[in-house]
């Protein structure tokens, strides 16, 4: 996932169309990408002149600038073990900063945190306006910010969940394959002719350092020494080839589960969820509400109709007998009365199973 993060090049590819910034057309051509030099030491003097978009207490391993789509001048830089980090300028003074936090919660797994900032002030509607008459050309962009501050929070972290949708399946698959074929063999497997996988090559260097750290006095280290070897960071966080072999590949409805990997954990989604549950609730009333009234209409116009007209093609022998007496006559139009009723109700008992079988 971190090697995933590290690579901006890799962003109108995977997510064409996420939104209106990622063109597979604006990544035709290599994405230049240019080391930045960043102080390392710890004195204050070293701290001071760190750029804001890096840890105060800590110096980034590496740091690239690179030109993209959203922005001439992005940076992306990576703070072992789990911090990627993007800024990008929007002329002299805007500047938007996207924090990606990896932690590994076991093999092949991991809990993926985002948290934005940003100095851009908001885009008003007298912005749009002036726009379109001063700058139309800028208008798009602006309007695309307008709808994005607009939105409330659940359907920020719908769209932020879907760009990692569109990794997650392919990221799983890539796992297997370094674990069959041994962590190291990314140096041999791996093709990175261009500039933009800078980064990646760096940070996959410190892992294969990180993953043979010792567990020792961790408290996994009891579930993973063994009379023979003492537990490192591989055999907690990496899937082993065996493991790799004897597991199948996650599929799209796992690598997917959106629910249980993020909604049931997120108080703005659990809320839009339970609020879409109520309004469907009321939606299925008001159906049935309707429905029971369609048909009720149906069988008070259509059954007494069909009633009159039965009623007109009647026998001759049978309107005979009908008028044989007073009487019977009587209890005939009571009867009438009582028979339209019934054949409202049978119309209506109809009516809905066959609505129902369809």
């Amino acid at each position: 996932l971190i090697e995933n993060l590290t690579d901006p090049s890799h962003l109108p590819f995977s997510h064409h169309n996420l939104s209106p910034l990622l063109k597979r057309s604006e990544g035709e051509a290599p994405m230049p990408f240019t080391p930045i030099e960043i102080p390392g030491g710890d004195s204050p003097e070293d701290a001071a002149a760190r750029p804001d978009y890096v840890l105060e207490h800590k110096a980034p391993l590496a740091a690239f600038e690179f030109p993209s789509a959203m922005s001439p001048a992005g940076r992306v830089a990576f703070t072992p073990p789990l911090n990627v980090t993007y800024e990008y300028n929007f002329g002299p003074v805007n500047k938007m900063q996207n924090d990606l936090i990896a932690v590994p919660a076991g093999p092949g797994r991991s809990v993926a945190y985002t948290i934005g900032r940003s100095n851009i002030p908001k885009v008003q509607t007298a912005d749009l306006v002036k726009a379109l008459f001063t700058n139309p050309k800028a208008l798009p962009m602006l309007f695309n910010r307008y709808l994005y501050q607009m939105q409330p929070k659940h359907v920020m972290h719908r769209h932020m969940n879907k760009l990692f949708d569109q990794d997650s399946l392919f990221l799983n698959m890539q796992d297997r394959q370094l674990a069959l074929r041994g962590k190291s063999s990314w140096t041999r497997d791996y093709y990175m002719p261009t500039q933009a996988d800078g980064l990646v090559i760096v940070g996959r260097k410190w892992v294969d350092f990180a993953l043979q750290l010792s567990l020792q006095g961790h408290k996994l280290a009891a579930e993973k020494t063994t009379a023979n070897k003492t537990p490192t960071a591989a055999d907690a966080f990496s899937l082993s080839p065996n493991e790799a072999s004897l597991t199948r590949p996650a599929g799209p409805q796992e690598t997917g589960d959106r629910y249980n990997q993020h909604t049931k954990h997120c108080t703005a989604c659990q809320q839009a969820l339970q609020g879409l549950e109520r309004r469907l609730q009321r939606v299925q009333a008001a159906a049935a509400g309707l429905a029971a009234a369609v048909v009720g209409v149906v069988a008070g116009v259509v059954a007494p109709g069909l009633y009159a007209a039965v009623a007109q093609n009647s026998t001759a022998a049978a309107a005979g007998a009908v008028a044989a007496s007073s009487g019977l006559r009587r209890d005939g139009r009571t009867y009438s009365r009582c028979s339209g009723v019934v054949a409202v109700a049978a119309s209506s008992c109809r009516l809905l199973d066959h609505a129902h079988t369809r």
